[in-house]
C-alpha cells in the first residue's frame, strides 16, 4: 500500500522503461506502468497537482508494445480521474532523453550505451539496419518541461487534464547517432558496428512533430531546441510566436 502524505505537487517518473522487458513480462509491466500509476492518482488528495512522465514513442493511437499500451492506458486513467474530482494532471510525453550521468545499462539510454561501448573499444550493436529514427532531447530540457507543466497547472486552475509532447522535432537515425558519438569520442568516421535482429515492439520512427513541439513551447513557456547535433538543429526551425 502507498503511504501518501500531503504534497502540493507530485512528479511521477517511476516506471518500467524497457520495451523489450514489457514484451517478455507484460503482467509486470502492467503493474509498474498502469496499476501503480492508477493507485497513486487515486490516493493523492484532490488538490494535489500531478505531472506524469509518459512517452512520445509509446503513447500513440496504435502502440506496438505492452509498454506503449500500458502508458497510453495510464494516460486515459489519469484523465478520467482528473475530470472526476481527482488531482489535476499534466502528462508529458518524452522523446528519447539523453544527458550526463545517464545509465548505459538501460534500454532507452542509447547515447550512454554507445558512448560506453566506444570507450571500451567494442563494436556498436545496432538493432535492425539502423535507419530507425529517434528524437533526441536533453535531460535539461525535460526538467524545464516538468517545471513548465507545474506552472501551467498553477496558471490554469480550471483545467483538469492536458498532455504535451517533449522533443526537439528532429529525427535522427540510430546510425547517425552512433556516427556522431564515434566522431566525438574517438575522432573516427567509421567505428565498427554489428547489426542484430530488432526486438519485438521496436518502433521504426519515434519523434515529436514540429507542431507538437511549438505547442509545448508556447503553452509551457520553454524552449525545446535540439542539443544533440548542431547540424540537425537547423532542420527543426523556429516556432512562431
Amino acid at each position: 500500500d502507498l503511504q501518501v502524505e500531503r504534497f502540493d505537487a507530485v512528479f511521477h517518473l517511476a516506471a518500467q522503461t524497457s520495451v523489450t522487458e514489457s514484451m517478455k513480462a507484460p503482467r509486470e509491466d502492467f503493474v509498474q506502468n498502469y496499476k501503480n500509476t492508477l493507485q497513486l492518482a487515486q490516493e493523492l488528495p484532490p488538490q494535489t497537482l500531478l505531472i506524469f512522465a509518459s512517452s512520445a514513442g509509446a503513447a500513440v493511437a496504435k502502440p506496438e508494445s505492452f509498454y506503449g499500451i500500458h502508458k497510453l492506458a495510464a494516460e486515459h486513467a489519469l484523465r478520467v480521474i482528473a475530470e472526476n474530482g481527482g488531482p489535476r494532471t499534466v502528462t508529458l510525453r518524452y522523446a528519447n532523453v539523453w544527458g550526463s550521468r545517464q545509465r548505459a545499462d538501460l534500454e532507452g539510454g542509447v547515447v550512454a550505451k554507445f558512448s560506453d561501448i566506444i570507450r571500451r573499444g567494442e563494436p556498436i550493436k545496432i538493432h535492425g539496419d539502423g535507419t530507425q529514427t529517434r528524437d533526441m532531447i536533453h535531460v535539461n530540457r525535460v526538467v524545464e518541461a516538468n517545471l513548465g507543466a507545474l506552472r501551467w497547472l498553477q496558471r490554469n486552475p480550471t483545467k483538469h487534464y492536458e498532455s504535451f509532447e517533449v522533443g526537439s522535432a528532429v529525427e535522427t537515425s540510430v546510425n547517425d547517432i552512433a556516427l556522431t558519438i564515434a566522431k566525438l569520442l574517438s575522432k573516427v568516421h567509421h567505428h565498427p558496428r554489428v547489426h542484430v535482429e530488432p526486438p519485438p515492439g521496436m518502433l521504426k520512427r519515434s519523434y515529436v512533430t514540429f507542431q507538437q513541439r511549438c505547442r509545448t513551447e508556447r503553452e509551457l513557456g520553454i524552449k525545446l531546441a535540439d542539443d544533440f547535433s548542431e547540424s540537425a538543429s537547423l532542420l527543426g526551425g523556429v516556432c512562431r510566436e
